[in-house]
């Protein structure tokens, strides 16, 4: 890696160069997610009581809840 390429940034500003580029490990990157993208959306647009979802998806009741007030995968339009 030249040194050229490199510059000095605030952890924010890591953050976002990381999105751009695709090296970020978010949702379905992340090795140890169990919900892919198409999962989030369908069990944000479903209907379907908490404890169902979860046992639906192999995940536990919190972790629906967190997608539904979108405190987990809020990135996720």
């Amino acid at each position: 890696m030249s040194p050229h390429h490199l510059s000095w940034k605030t952890r924010s500003e890591n953050n976002e160069d990381m999105v751009q580029h695709g090296t970020d490990t978010r949702g379905s990157k992340n090795a140890m997610a169990k919900l892919t993208e198409s999962d989030v959306l369908a069990i944000r647009a479903s209907y379907a009581r908490q404890v169902d979802l979860a046992a639906q998806y192999g995940v536990r009741q919190q972790t629906i809840s967190a997608i539904l007030r979108r405190k987990e995968w809020a990135w996720l339009k």
